[in-house]
C-alpha cells in the first residue's frame, strides 16, 4: 500500500473563523470572549479589539513573535469585522477527534492539495501514512486512550 500525507485540518488559532460563534474572528471594536473550557489559542495575526475577556480560570495565549494586539473603542467598518462592541465568543471548547475522517486533508505532498478520496475510512491516517500538523497553528485533538495509533511519520510544526 502506498502512504499519503495526512494533514489535519481544525486548529485553536485566534484568527481561524470556525471559532468563534459569529463565523467570523474578532476585529475593530468587537469583544473577543473567551470560557473556562477554551484550550489553547495560538495569536498570529496582528489585530485590534475593544476588549479581550479571559477565562476565570488558567488559559493560555500563544504569541507569535512581533504580535501586536491594540485595543479601541473606534467602530470598524471593514466587513468582516462586527461592530458596534458586539461580543464574538471563542466557541472550540472541546477537542476535535483523531478518528474523524472530516478532520483531515489527504495529499501527495506535505502542503499539496487536498485530494477527494473515495472512502471516508482512507482519510483516517493508517501505519503507511505520514502525518503533518501544519506550522503556525495550534490543536486540541482527542486521542483515544485504548486505540492503538500507527503512522508511518509524525510532523507537529515542522518538527
Amino acid at each position: 500500500a502506498d502512504g499519503s500525507y495526512k494533514r489535519w485540518i481544525p486548529n485553536t488559532n485566534f484568527d481561524y473563523a470556525y471559532n468563534w460563534d459569529s463565523g467570523k474572528p474578532p476585529c475593530g471594536d468587537t469583544i473577543a470572549v473567551f470560557s473556562d473550557d477554551s484550550p489553547s489559542v495560538y495569536m498570529q495575526m496582528n489585530t485590534t479589539l475593544k476588549e479581550l475577556r479571559l477565562p476565570s480560570t488558567d488559559i493560555t495565549l500563544i504569541l507569535d513573535n512581533d504580535f501586536v494586539l491594540g485595543f479601541t473603542d473606534v467602530q470598524d467598518n471593514n466587513p468582516s469585522c462586527l461592530s458596534n462592541g458586539q461580543e464574538v465568543h471563542f466557541n472550540k471548547t472541546y477537542p476535535s477527534d483523531w478518528f474523524d475522517p472530516k478532520n483531515w486533508c489527504s495529499s501527495t505532498t506535505e502542503t499539496g492539495n487536498c485530494t477527494d478520496m473515495v472512502l471516508e475510512s482512507e482519510m483516517v491516517p493508517c501505519s503507511y501514512d505520514n502525518v503533518v500538523f501544519p506550522k503556525d497553528s495550534s490543536f486540541f485533538v482527542n486521542v483515544e486512550a485504548e486505540m492503538e495509533i500507527v503512522v508511518n511519520t509524525l510532523k507537529i510544526s515542522g518538527k
